[in-house]
């Protein structure tokens, strides 16, 4: 919250021509911040030929208008501050602001559900910590799966994949497939039975990627003069 004010306040009293008065937030602060933020995330849906989940209330009024828009950068910033190691994939992160900023959109506007004929209910909310547990920690159990492939650098890069391997999978319509909620049996996620005990999370299988390696990187001698 204090980070998302400082942001805003930043932007508001560097403004030219000075807001009138100067103690109300000026919509053009927020534009300014909300470019920043959101500029991968709008190439990323162009890109994709999907639109964008940053929506507002049809015939809302301009404080009210404000007020949603600041709620998708509070939303936003949240996910950041929680994302640990997937922030070294942008993309991803990308898909999981637009599954969420979707699902907030349909909380404030009191959408309901065809299937249950009940109000929209986040597809992850109600448990503690139910974001961390949920939806970082099985995209990080790849991470850390993949990474462990590596055995410290001594295996060839074409036996594992890294963070821009992984991430190059959220620049496909293919990432689509995973949903929301995320299935576990989707082609970013392999299962496989494991007998470790898992205290983090709330399934007992071990995930690992099985996506295919565009770009090959190999370790040559004349690498150093390049």
């Amino acid at each position: 919250r204090e980070h998302l004010i400082l942001l805003l306040a930043n932007v508001h009293i560097r403004l030219e021509p000075k807001p009138e008065p100067l103690s109300k937030l000026d919509d053009r602060a927020v534009d300014v911040v909300m470019n920043k933020l959101f500029n991968n995330y709008k190439k990323w849906c162009k890109f994709l030929s999907r639109k964008h989940s940053l929506r507002n209330p049809p015939g809302a009024q301009l404080q009210e208008v404000q007020q949603r828009r600041i709620l998708y950068l509070g939303l936003y910033l949240l996910i950041w501050g929680e994302s640990a190691n997937i922030r070294f994939m942008p993309e991803c992160l990308c898909y999981i602001f637009h599954n969420m900023a979707y699902e907030l959109h349909g909380l404030l506007a009191g959408n309901v559900s065809i299937v249950t004929g009940e109000n929209i209910r986040p597809s992850y909310g109600g448990d503690e910590e139910a974001f961390l547990k949920k939806v970082v920690t099985p995209i990080y159990r790849v991470i850390r799966k993949e990474a462990g492939k590596s055995q410290h650098g001594k295996t060839a890069h074409s036996a594992w994949c890294n963070y821009d391997d992984l991430n190059e999978y959220f620049w496909t319509p293919d990432c689509f497939s995973l949903g929301w909620p995320m299935r576990d049996d989707g082609d970013f996620f392999k299962s496989v039975h494991d007998s470790r005990p898992v205290a983090v999370v709330q399934f007992d299988i071990s995930l690992s990627v099985s996506l295919p390696k565009t770009l090959i990187r190999r370790r040559i001698l004349t690498n150093n003069y390049l």
